[in-house]
């Protein structure tokens, strides 16, 4: 259990990353994978503001770097979430990894990475995804459709099995 304790430490951490590398930034910091930049032969401001399609396309690389460690813990997460006990405790990591999910899918479809503007998952969305994690939660059913649906789809409205529409 403490191995797939770990890959959701590590999946908050991406997803984290994700989205505040603009903010990060903008405040002296950096957080991505030092082997990240350099296998895609980026810079921190590139990585950022980049100035070419070329540059671009290593920024959207990088990303996809990222994302891949995401999806490399995702099963793992998803099987650490599915065996706690169907409780507050659960409601909370799952939430927090609902979150993460759906932002690490938002910046999918981005030119670069998002903006402290552009990174925001609505409040609408963020209640929703908490409605349906309490509903799986408290149903006792399991998290992992409705996570996939996260990670593959960017928002929360079109998922039917989690929550009814208001």
């Amino acid at each position: 259990m403490r191995n797939l304790g770990v890959s959701v430490a590590l999946d908050f951490q991406v997803g984290n990353i994700v989205k505040d590398v603009v903010k990060d930034y903008n405040e002296g910091r950096l957080f991505v994978p030092l082997s990240i930049l350099d296998a895609r032969q980026i810079t921190p401001q590139i990585l950022v503001n980049p100035k070419s399609q070329e540059e671009l396309n290593r920024v959207m690389l990088a990303r996809r770097d990222l994302e891949d460690i995401f999806r490399n813990n995702f099963d793992n997460s998803l099987d650490y979430l599915n065996a706690l006990p169907n409780n507050g405790v659960k409601v909370f990591c799952a939430d927090g990894l609902a979150y993460y999910t759906a932002t690490v899918a938002a910046t999918r479809n981005s030119n670069v990475f998002l903006s402290d503007e552009d990174r925001k998952i609505s409040k609408l969305e963020i209640f929703r995804m908490d409605r349906a994690v309490i509903r799986l939660t408290r149903e006792g059913k399991s998290l992992t459709p409705f996570m996939y649906h996260l990670l593959n789809n960017t928002y929360v409205s079109g998922y039917k099995g989690a929550y009814k529409a208001a």
